[in-house]
C-alpha cells in the first residue's frame, strides 16, 4: 500500500483554451439537456427554456460584451434545440463569459487564452448547477429529483456510446485498454497543473485505489450557492449513477462527497480484476496520510 499527499488546490492556477472551446462546451451540454428533456417531459419544455433563460439573465444583470470575435458558425454549428432558442444561447455565453472574468478581449476565438482555474470551473460548474435547478423551479423536488436522475442516465448513455467508439478507434491502432495505473497518473498531473484541490491518494494494488478530497474545486465552485443537494445531483451525482459503472474497466464507489461531508472519498477499481470490492471505511480514508501532514 503506498500513499501520498497532494497540496494542490490553486484557484489562481492557469488553464489555456480557446473562447471558441470554451463556449462550445458550455452550448453542446445545454443542447444536449434539452434533448434529454424533449424525450422524457416535452410538456415543460417551453417553460423549462423560459425558467433557465430568466434564472442566467437574473445573474448576468447588466454584463455586457462583444462576442463579436467568436467563430459563431462554428460554435452553433448542428445545436438541435439550443438554436432554436436564441435568446437562451444568448444568455448562456454572457454567463460564461461574465464567470470567466477576461481581463481583455481576444483578437478571435481561436487564440489560446489564459484562464483562472476557478473562473472556469465556476462557469462551467454553475451553469450546470442553474440547468439542474430549473427543474426543481417547475416541478418541485418529489418529481424533479427523478426526472434529473434519467437526465443522467441518458447522459452516460451518449458516454458510453463515445467511449466505445473511442476505445475501438484505439483497437483499430494496435493500443490497449488504459491501466489504472495509467489513468491516475495522468489524473493526478492534471489536477496539480489546474490546482484542483487537496488530496491524498493511497494504492492498494496495480487495480485498486481510493482517493481523499479534503478541498475540490467544483464544491468550491458551489459552496456559496447554498443548496448542498442541487450542488451535489447537478455536478457529482452522475458518478454515483447506477448507469455510471456499466461501462469501461475503471469502476467508481463514494460513500459522501464534500457537498455533504468534511471529504469526499472516492474509490476506483479495475473491474476485470476486482468484481466487487470492500469500499474501504470512512475512518480509514479519513485518517489517510495523517501523519504527513504539516
Amino acid at each position: 500500500m503506498e500513499i501520498k499527499v497532494y497540496k494542490a488546490w490553486n484557484p489562481d492556477a492557469i488553464r489555456k483554451t480557446t473562447p471558441n472551446k470554451r463556449i462550445r462546451e458550455a452550448l453542446e451540454s445545454t443542447n444536449s439537456i434539452l434533448r434529454y428533456l424533449s424525450e422524457l417531459k416535452p410538456t415543460i419544455t417551453t417553460n423549462y427554456v423560459s425558467a433557465l433563460t430568466k434564472r442566467l439573465t437574473d445573474v448576468i444583470k447588466d454584463f455586457e460584451m462583444d462576442t463579436g470575435f467568436l467563430d459563431h458558425g462554428e460554435i452553433n454549428k448542428d445545436l438541435d434545440h439550443l438554436n432554436t432558442h436564441p435568446d437562451l444561447r444568448n444568455a448562456v455565453i454572457l454567463y460564461v463569459f461574465k464567470h470567466l472574468d477576461l481581463q481583455e478581449l481576444p483578437v478571435s476565438g481561436s487564440e489560446e487564452i489564459d484562464l483562472r482555474s476557478l473562473n472556469t470551473t465556476k462557469a462551467y460548474e454553475r451553469l450546470a448547477y442553474h440547468r439542474a435547478k430549473t427543474i426543481a423551479d417547475l416541478l418541485g423536488n418529489k418529481e424533479a429529483i427523478p426526472l434529473w436522475k434519467k437526465v443522467v442516465a441518458k447522459r452516460l448513455e451518449t458516454e458510453k456510446a463515445e467511449y466505445e467508439k473511442r476505445q475501438k478507434e484505439r483497437e483499430e491502432k494496435g493500443e490497449g485498454i488504459l491501466s489504472l495505473t495509467e489513468v491516475r497518473e495522468r489524473a493526478i498531473k492534471h489536477w496539480t497543473e489546474t490546482g484542483l484541490g487537496d488530496f491524498v491518494a493511497c494504492v492498494f494494488d496495480e487495480h485498486s485505489e481510493v482517493f481523499r478530497f479534503d478541498c475540490c474545486i467544483t464544491h468550491e465552485a458551489l459552496k456559496d450557492l447554498e443548496d448542498p443537494d442541487w450542488a451535489y445531483l447537478a455536478t457529482c451525482y452522475i458518478g454515483d449513477a447506477p448507469e455510471y459503472n456499466t461501462f469501461g474497466t475503471k469502476y467508481l464507489r463514494r460513500t459522501q462527497t464534500l457537498h455533504h461531508g468534511d471529504f469526499c472519498d472516492e474509490f476506483y477499481w479495475d473491474n476485470r480484476f476486482h468484481k466487487d470490492p470492500k469500499q474501504p471505511d470512512l475512518e480509514f480514508t479519513r485518517n489517510l496520510g495523517r501523519d504527513q501532514d504539516d
